[in-house]
Formats: C-alpha cells, sequence, structure tokens
C-alpha cells in the first residue's frame, strides 16, 4: 500500500483549544489512513461564513448514505468490506463528537461510496493581527490545575476519552472509571485520594452518581470535592446535589465553565485535602469556552 499524504498551508488563524482540536483532527487523520488503500489524504481548511472549515480529505472506501447519520456513535465503524483494513473499536468518531460538542464546534462528513469521503470541523475564525488570548482568570485557573488527581467517572467510554485529553492538556493526573465500582477500586484503601471528582449522574442500573460520590467518600474516609455531570436539566436532580455540597455542569461540558469551577473547588487545597462544594452556585459557571487562539 502507498498512500500520499499532504496538507494545504493557511494563514488562518482559528480561535479553539489547541490540545483539542489536534485530537479531533487526529482522528480524522488516523480514519482516513486506516480506510484508504490507495490514494492519499489531504489536510487544509477553507473559509466559511463566520469561520473556517478544517477538512480531511481521503480517496477511500467511502460511507454509504444510510450510515453518515450512524458513524459518530460509538462503536460503529463505517462500511469498509476490504478484508486489509486494520480493525477498529469505533471510537475515534465518536470521541470527535464528544470533544466537538464541548468546544461547540460543528461536524461534517461527506462521503462517496467507494471514492472517498472528506471530515471537516468548523473553527470560529481569529485575529492574526489581534489574536483572541484567554483572560488572565483562566489562565491562572488552567495553571492552578496542573498535577492535580482528577478521578473522572462516567458509562461513555467516548465521554472519558474526551475528558482525559481535555484536563490531561491542563496537566492533571486523571483517573477513569466506566462505572461506581471501578472507581471505588481505583480508590480503595486510600491509596489514591483524588484533589476532585467528575461524576456523571446516570450510571449503570439504578445506581446515582450522587450514591457512588457517597460511597467513594466512605472508601477514602473523607470527603471529596465533586461535581455532577449529567444531561439532566431538571431542578430536582440540581436541587439535591446542591443540597448534599455538589455543583452541577449540565452536558456537553463546556471546558471554561469546568476548569474554572475545578480551580475554585480545589484552590489553595494541598494535594489531596477535601472539601465539598458547599455554597458553590451552579450558574455562576454557565459561561462560554474563553478558549486561546492557536494558529493554523
Amino acid at each position: 500500500m502507498r498512500l500520499s499524504l499532504s496538507r494545504s498551508a493557511s494563514s488562518a488563524v482559528v480561535v479553539t483549544d489547541p490540545t483539542l482540536l489536534r485530537r479531533i483532527l487526529q482522528n480524522f487523520l488516523s480514519n482516513a489512513v486506516r480506510y484508504t488503500r490507495s490514494g492519499g489524504v489531504l489536510l487544509g481548511c477553507r473559509r466559511r461564513q463566520g469561520g473556517i472549515a478544517v477538512e480531511v480529505w481521503d480517496t477511500g472506501v467511502g460511507v454509504a448514505e444510510d450510515q453518515l447519520s450512524l458513524i459518530f456513535e460509538e462503536f460503529r465503524r463505517g462500511t469498509a468490506t476490504d478484508a486489509d483494513t486494520p480493525p477498529g473499536l469505533g471510537l475515534g468518531l465518536a470521541i470527535v463528537d464528544r470533544i466537538a460538542k464541548m468546544l461547540e464546534h460543528p461536524v461534517a462528513v461527506r462521503s462517496w461510496l467507494g471514492r472517498g469521503s472528506v471530515f471537516s470541523v468548523c473553527l470560529p475564525a481569529g485575529s492574526a493581527a489581534l489574536p483572541v488570548m484567554a483572560p488572565a482568570a483562566e489562565t491562572r485557573s488552567r495553571n492552578s490545575m496542573a498535577g492535580k488527581i482528577v478521578l473522572c467517572v462516567d458509562n461513555e467510554p467516548s465521554v472519558l476519552v474526551a475528558m482525559r485529553t481535555l484536563l490531561e492538556g491542563w496537566s492533571c493526573k486523571v483517573l477513569t472509571a466506566l462505572d461506581a465500582a471501578c472507581a471505588r477500586q481505583e480508590v480503595r484503601g486510600g491509596a489514591i485520594v483524588p484533589d476532585i471528582i467528575l461524576m456523571d449522574y446516570h450510571l449503570e442500573g439504578d445506581m446515582t452518581g450522587l450514591s457512588a460520590l457517597e460511597a467513594l467518600s466512605f472508601d477514602i474516609g473523607k470527603p471529596v470535592p465533586a461535581i455532577l455531570v449529567t444531561a439532566n436539566y431538571t431542578d430536582s436532580v440540581r436541587e439535591v446535589a446542591l443540597a448534599r455540597g455538589y455543583p452541577v455542569l449540565h452536558k456537553p461540558v463546556r471546558p471554561g465553565a469546568l476548569r474554572a469551577l475545578m480551580a475554585q473547588l480545589t484552590a489553595s487545597r494541598p494535594r489531596g485535602e477535601a472539601r465539598t462544594g458547599l455554597g458553590v452556585s451552579g450558574p455562576a459557571y454557565a459561561q462560554g469556552p474563553g478558549l486561546a487562539a492557536a494558529r493554523r
């Protein structure tokens, strides 16, 4: 197999998180190479109304039209039938979808069966003369997370991968668990005490994130600051969480809001020292991403 990989140079400036954008493009490129047996792969960008579309083109097997709406789901693979195509888990595009929603960057795909595909992510345009810089407070928040141990619990693998990418970009030490049992195993005996826990509300069976946090506090021997992350927008969930001392962020989580809240909950605390989120007001963290500019 001989493939050509090329790129179209551009002076465009976009406003995004460079680490997360790199993860999106890595998945696009990896997918293109996986499903292309001959021809080439091209990385480039185009100016679109309201932004810059970064695109990855390939001359691969393509995706059937009736599969285009499904390929961003977890454990879904393309329709490649080539026996030489390496197997994959079907998580790459699901991870792209999660990260793109976090950043509020639309992703799109066009494909022609047997001829190739083009995957793209649309980013806000920036200015070369006046690059968008992260506010000073936001920069301090990012730096303050360096070295913090963060335990992420979510029953969706793509969410955990996206969160790991985001948090490691802030120099956090990240532990992940798909359910409460795995999370308890990570901390059992107090061998590892996270500085903060990011807990999904809906877990396996009848277990909720709030129940899991109580169990983890028991295992660790003291309360640990935590944020409840949920797609449930009902007041009842929010009220119960706040009553127990846990602030709430709704999915898709915005990086800027998450970073600011994590920084506040762990501020001026030695690593491993715990406190609850009592007194934290959820609406104060419904801000936009506020992400730094990255030059392509």
